[in-house]
């Protein structure tokens, strides 16, 4: 009987545990965490004869004081690791999970006049202004004072590193998708701080959306819709390209791994794809 009663508790306890993670939230507005998006750069496609597909990093690290208010500062880089003497492009802060930004400017790019980022409030002319970009605490509410009406179909649970976030499924005209902690999650849908710009141009959309979130040593956290997009060069399938994922495409070049390892796509496995691991590396792609 003492068995039994205890492997109840056991069950029982469990069980709480479990809702108590579901039910717990993690800020989206933290340290620790890198957001790789995919985006197309004109300049590397018609100067290197390719795709023009890079990996842009956006990464919270350091506090500063804008009038009075604490804010993260918000980064925007390509290279392996963040350079904190760069100039932030944004600064955020979180508060009951309503996420506001201040949009300094673009690392790659000045910032057009005509953003429009359908958050709050109003029209965000002044881009220098603080802003509402996602309210996780309501999210209904939230989306009931866009500019672009917005309606939550369901929500449910995804796992966010060794956490539940709750994923909104909203209509806005098209289904989109919003994850407590990452942010949007579409193709197509902008960057983590603007989440309802979609730059069209004449070749794809400029900015393509998330690929995925790492820790600062590139463990897997979340693969973003657009986590295919990039052709990976993560060959040993365990979150991340290093030196391992150079060996284990070499092996593929010399008939020992029948591997995945085509990272450039051209149907054969050879130097240009261990070229293109070691830029994943360097952060070059």
């Amino acid at each position: 009987m003492k068995k039994i009663f205890s492997l109840l508790l056991a069950v029982l306890l469990g069980g709480i545990a479990a809702q108590a993670q579901e039910t717990g939230y993690q800020p989206l507005v933290r340290e620790g965490v890198i957001w790789h998006y995919c985006y197309f750069d004109h300049e590397i496609a018609e100067q290197y004869d390719c795709d023009g597909l890079v990996d842009n990093k956006i990464e919270f690290y350091g506090d500063t004081i804008l009038n009075g208010i604490e804010y993260k500062k918000c980064y925007l880089y390509r290279t392996e690791s963040l350079d904190p003497n760069i100039i932030p492009v944004a600064y955020a802060r979180e508060e009951n999970g309503k996420v506001m930004i201040v949009v300094e400017g673009m690392q790659y790019g000045s910032m057009p006049d005509d953003y429009e980022t359908h958050s709050l409030p109003g029209q965000h002319e002044n881009l220098t202004g603080e802003r509402i970009v996602y309210d996780f605490g309501d999210m209904s509410g939230f989306l009931s004072q866009l500019e672009s009406d917005g309606t939550v179909v369901s929500s449910t649970y995804v796992q966010v590193g060794e956490n539940n976030a709750r994923l909104y499924t909203v209509d806005m005209g098209q289904i989109c998708h919003f994850v407590e902690s990452v942010g949007r999650d579409d193709e197509y849908s902008g960057y983590m701080f603007m989440p309802f710009v979609e730059r069209e141009t004449s070749y794809c959309s400029e900015v393509m959306g998330l690929i995925k979130l790492t820790d600062l040593d590139g463990n897997l956290l979340y693969k973003g819709a657009c986590f295919e997009v990039l052709p990976s060069g993560d060959i040993n399938d365990d979150g991340k390209v290093d030196i391992f994922d150079v060996n284990a495409a070499i092996d593929v070049m010399l008939g020992k791994s029948a591997a995945t390892a085509d990272v450039t796509g051209d149907g054969q496995v050879d130097i240009a794809d261990i070229n293109a691991i070691i830029d994943q590396m360097l952060g070059k792609r």
